[in-house]
């Protein structure tokens, strides 16, 4: 998000994305977080993830960050939008920069429950990856907060993951425009926090049916003739 719009009775807040499916419909709550950058060239704070309440037609995703830092989208707002698995925007005419290291940066740091600080570290490294001159303001936020070290792990620690995993969603206006792109996880994707504690509870359960299997044979084992009975 850029800015606010101040009009009569309503005031509109333009942010930096949006979330939808395949011309299905897009809901962005009015929730998000003011992000100071240096090397973007835009009016300080910018709108950002994560957008609250993000609504694919009827599912609420998990969290919803901008892509696209040079084009706005207002929020509280319903949109109809263009959704991709592979990295591209704009009904799949655009391809987004980087796009592996922001599946990398969400698959590997965006879990179910995120802090402000987090968030506004992801959604800085997001913008970051896009174009290297962005950066989250290190005079603003200083050098030993918490969302400056988030930050610095996230541009630092990086690596490529799957694009199918997430959603590439580019809301449009009334008129037909594209409006500020959105990522968001694909909900049929469990997330990995998920994945670890349901490998680790099929290893219980392998290891207690060994377990249990190994006692019952041992209980059924016939007793030695050269054992002396008392």
């Amino acid at each position: 998000m850029k800015k606010a719009i101040f009009l009569t009775t309503t005031t509109v807040f333009l942010l930096c994305s949006v979330v939808m499916a395949n011309a299905d419909s897009i809901y962005l709550g009015n929730t998000f977080n003011p992000i100071y950058l240096t090397g973007s060239g835009l009016s300080q704070p910018v709108g950002g993830g994560s957008v609250t309440p993000a609504i694919l037609n009827t599912t609420t995703l998990r969290y919803d960050f901008c892509i696209d830092l040079n084009t706005d989208v207002s929020v509280p707002g319903t949109y109809t939008a263009y959704v991709t698995n592979n990295g591209t925007i704009n009904n799949g005419t655009v391809q987004v920069t980087n796009a592996g290291e922001i599946a990398y940066l969400l698959h590997t740091y965006a879990g179910s429950t995120l802090s402000t600080d987090q968030q506004i570290a992801i959604q800085a490294a997001i913008w970051h990856f896009e174009n290297n001159n962005v950066s989250l303001n290190e005079s603003h936020y200083g050098s030993t907060s918490d969302v400056w070290n988030y930050y610095s792990t996230y541009i630092t620690n990086t690596g490529t993951y799957s694009l199918s995993d997430f959603y590439w969603i580019t809301p449009v206006s009334q008129s037909g425009a594209y409006l500020q792109a959105q990522i968001a996880p694909d909900p049929s994707v469990p997330e990995p926090s998920t994945l670890i504690l349901l490998t680790f509870s099929l290893i219980g359960v392998a290891v207690y049916t060994k377990y249990k299997g190994a006692h019952i044979r041992q209980a059924n084992q016939p007793v030695s003739p050269f054992l002396k009975l008392v």
